[in-house]
């Protein structure tokens, strides 16, 4: 209650090392954002003929964003000094569309053409600026700084430009057969000159079966019958703008002797390499579907096979640290994607008070990496622990790639025993009591390189959603379930929790000795390979969750009693986002969702990392709509 608990000079310190706890964040860390945020837009239609017409409009969206943060004294380490940062950011984004409609219908033939350009604009720039060691903590201005960062992550000034051409065209007979023909060209600046434009066209066609006259004896129970096809192409150009160049950055170097004088000045870009060569990445999809609506579409049920095909896929490739840099950009990339969508809905009841609808989806995928270019059939990418993530020719595109385990090393003895029997490991520490045990794959009685596998993968064996709608009288109830099934994740938090932090279900679990062993797999965090715990699957766990959603409750007022007011409807409503979950069993973290997503974790290839992951949070709303 006096705030010692966090203080260096009181009785309990969380320091130790790095350590820190969420209480001093919050009563040590002030932060203040401030956003000012327009969005607006405007369009003018002009129609010369009945079957013409001429549309343009202009959408734009500006954000200004200014965060300021101040860092009190040993907010978060024992001895850390006090530090003050302001960031602000600004964005524009313009968008305009042109487009030409002509509709014209000859008997039961019916025409829809559409032809169109865009140009689209965006630009973003910022600066930071980062100060250290006040006076006090009372001083939180600036001007107060004893010394400023010299290379700051930003400033950033980037424009970029999108312009598009597009045609389309649909056809229906009769509304019995539908047909579509498509092409859209793009121009992006963020590729380099000759590799700017990409070409996509499209194709889908319809077939209402239920309408043809050899189905009139049907008529009683089958509504509609509806058989479609599609072909189309899309295109990625989501990379950091600018990567085909060798683009200068802000650098510190460091002159005189000693400890010497930083100065700052410009460098290459070593992390990535720029790819002069690099354009569009292409997917090619394939779909088919049928659609089906059984008495009077109280029943209705949908089934899609989709398959397609990601060539020339934008990753970030590992090279060898010779080069300078880390990775280098490539379009090399091939990867298939199929699977099924399944929609059901049933009109369960339905009478004059009383109506309940349930909707089920169900979606599988499967992938499998048909090629990756370069002369090895496989690519290994390594995230912030080192924990390995294989992409093999041939099989799923990401997998988790390790040591499997085998418990822990319950006493000395039984290591020690281990050694005498000429077992040996490539990790340090390997052979002590309380340390994972791994499984010697290949049985040469070494523990090396050699023994790592395929550990799990991050996607999942389906996934699925089901929403009931209950209305009663003037009463209505939304209840929406969602869910993961198969899969799993790497659990980064395991590296904190399990050591620093001294997490409760680490501790209750955890080897203490060989007469307290734990569960037999949990290890005590000091011993065996300690921080390699990510190589192994001991931190792969389940990414399996099913969802309570959402749940919305709402009353619709009597028109009648509105009618005085002029209000046409007026609806009270609450709900609830969120209201429970629950996980796979070996799941140990707070939010199963969750994910990483910072630079190592940019990649495709790279996927399925959690850590410092938010918990889930329940929100409660109370609203009302209202028409007049």
């Amino acid at each position: 209650p006096d705030g010692s608990f966090w203080q260096s000079t009181g009785a309990v310190s969380p320091f130790s090392s790095t350590n820190n706890t969420p209480l001093s964040h919050a009563d040590r860390e002030e932060r203040y954002s401030e956003s000012y945020r327009f969005q607006g837009g405007t369009d003018l239609t002009y129609n010369p003929t009945k079957e013409l017409s001429f549309k343009t409009s202009v959408g734009t969206y500006y954000l200004s964003r200014e965060d300021r943060t101040f860092i009190r004294s040993e907010a978060r380490k024992d001895g850390d000094i006090n530090s003050a940062t302001i960031t602000t950011a600004n964005t524009l984004d313009i968008l305009w569309e042109n487009t030409m409609n002509y509709k014209k219908s000859f008997g039961n033939h019916n025409f829809n053409g559409l032809l169109g350009f865009t140009v689209q604009g965006n630009s973003v720039n910022g600066s930071q600026q980062i100060g250290y060691n006040f006076p006090s903590d009372d001083f939180t201005t600036l001007n107060q700084a004893a010394y400023f960062d010299q290379a700051p992550a930003l400033p950033v000034n980037v424009k970029t430009g999108l312009v598009s051409y597009l045609g389309r065209i649909n056809y229906d007979y009769k509304g019995k057969y539908i047909a579509t023909a498509s092409l859209r060209t793009d121009e992006s600046s963020i590729f380099g000159p000759g590799n700017r434009r990409g070409w996509f066209p499209a194709f889908s066609a319809g077939w209402n079966i239920a309408s043809e006259s050899f189905m009139k004896g049907s008529k009683k129970w089958l509504e509609s019958l509806k058989l479609r096809a599609s072909y189309g192409e899309t295109g990625n150009n989501r990379i950091t703008p600018f990567s085909y160049l060798d683009l200068l950055f802000r650098s510190n170097y460091v002159f005189g002797e000693g400890t010497g004088q930083v100065s700052p000045g410009q460098s290459p870009n070593n992390v990535v390499t720029f790819g002069s060569d690099i354009t569009w990445e292409t997917t090619q999809s394939t779909n088919i579907g049928l659609d089906v609506g059984l008495f009077k579409n109280k029943v209705q049920f949908s089934l899609e096979y989709y398959r397609s095909i990601t060539d020339k896929l934008l990753l970030q490739q590992a090279q060898q640290a010779i080069t300078g840099s880390d990775s280098f950009w490539t379009n090399n990339g091939k990867i298939r994607n199929e699977g099924f969508e399944i929609e059901f809905t049933s009109n369960n009841i339905g009478t004059k008070d009383f109506n309940w609808t349930t909707s089920l989806n169900v979606a599988t995928n499967r992938n499998k990496l048909l090629k990756l270019g370069g002369d090895e059939p496989y690519l290994f990418n390594y995230g912030e622990r080192s924990e390995i993530y294989a992409s093999i020719v041939g099989q799923p595109y990401v997998q988790f790639f390790g040591y499997k385990t085998a418990g822990v090393w319950n006493s000395q003895d039984e290591a020690n025993a281990a050694v005498a029997s000429g077992q040996t490991s490539v990790l340090q520490g390997y052979f002590a009591a309380g340390g994972v045990k791994l499984q010697d794959v290949n049985g040469d009685n070494k523990i090396d390189l050699n023994d790592r596998v395929i550990m799990g993968s991050p996607f999942p064996d389906f996934t699925w959603g089901l929403t009931n709608t209950i209305r009663y009288k003037k009463f209505d109830l939304n209840i929406l379930m969602q869910g993961s099934q198969g899969g799993q994740l790497i659990n980064g938090d395991l590296f904190y929790n399990e050591s620093k932090r001294q997490n409760k279900r680490y501790i209750e679990n955890r080897w203490v000795s060989p007469a307290n062993p734990g569960d037999g797999k949990t290890p005590y965090f000091t011993n065996g390979i300690a921080a390699d715990l990510l190589l192994t699957d001991y931190g792969v766990e389940s990414a399996s969750y099913a969802y309570l959603r959402n749940v919305i409750l709402g009353y619709t007022l009597p028109a009648k009693a509105l009618k005085k007011y002029k209000i046409s409807s007026l609806r009270l409503y609450a709900s609830v986002d969120n209201v429970f979950f629950i996980t796979g069993s070996s799941y140990r973290g707070i939010n199963p969702e969750a994910r990483l997503t910072s630079a190592s974790y940019a990649s495709p290839v790279v996927s399925g990392y959690q850590r410092g992951g938010f918990p889930v949070n329940r929100t409660y709303t109370f609203g009302l709509d209202f028409n007049f």
